[in-house]
């Protein structure tokens, strides 16, 4: 019985820290390689093969959906700290009669856009990052060839 209540902590351990360590993966690894990341979801062919299809992988998928869960995750931590002053009084009930706060409400729903919306940007910031550095190598290219 003991072990059972062990083993169930560190799994839920591990599958509550999973997203969080994903999103701070993520975000570190497009500012360092912006390319890994996008091959990652598919935007791109890896560079070991290609002329291999473009398709993303199953870890691609998941580590979209756990880094978009983690960026919620601390979104909505922020959120709910910084309405600090809002009182637990303000709210409503739902409709099993439970009280539910606003300052849970609009926690949840910044959460939801914010995530969504990071997870978007920072495609983009890879895509804008990763078009800059291959113009950077084509004018590098041009130059070697034109000193020949």
């Amino acid at each position: 019985m003991e072990f059972s209540r062990a083993a169930f902590m560190i799994a839920a351990a591990v599958i509550s820290t999973a997203p969080a360590a994903t999103a701070m993966w993520s975000v570190w690894t497009a500012s360092s390689n912006p390319r890994k990341l996008l091959e990652l979801h598919g935007e791109i062919r890896p560079e070991s093969a290609p002329n291999g299809p473009l398709r993303a992988s199953w870890k691609g998928y998941a580590l979209l959906i756990l880094s978009t869960i983690g960026y919620g995750v601390f979104i909505f931590g922020g959120v709910r700290a910084s309405l600090f002053w809002m009182p637990e009084s303000w709210g409503t009930h739902d409709e099993d009669g439970e009280w539910s706060p606003y300052k849970l409400s609009l926690s949840m729903a910044f959460a939801v856009v914010g995530a969504l919306a990071f997870t978007s940007m920072l495609g983009d910031y890879c895509r804008l990052n990763f078009q800059d550095q291959e113009r950077r190598e084509k004018r590098r290219a041009g130059r070697t060839s034109e000193l020949k």
